[in-house]
């Protein structure tokens, strides 16, 4: 259990930097090139079955938006 913790919260913290750029892409901030830098790094993270598993164990802490994002670029296979 201790373990898993220790896992989440990498996963967690590594996140949350990730929805504060799809923030900013949404923004206008963050181009779609530089964007995409980051989609590959969701579908790395998060299409790994430990990652699927602790973002699902965690999302209610995410913004929705960020959410349905990462659930689009999962289903895309990117």
């Amino acid at each position: 259990a201790e373990e898993r913790g220790r896992f989440d919260l990498l996963v967690f913290r590594y996140l949350r930097g990730l929805e504060a750029g799809w923030l900013q892409h949404q923004w206008g901030i963050v181009d779609e090139g530089h964007w995409q830098g980051y989609v590959t790094s969701i579908a790395f993270i998060i299409g790994s079955p430990g990652g699927r598993e602790a973002f699902a164990r965690n999302r209610r802490f995410f913004d929705r938006g960020f959410g349905a994002a990462v659930d689009r670029i999962l289903s895309e296979g990117s």
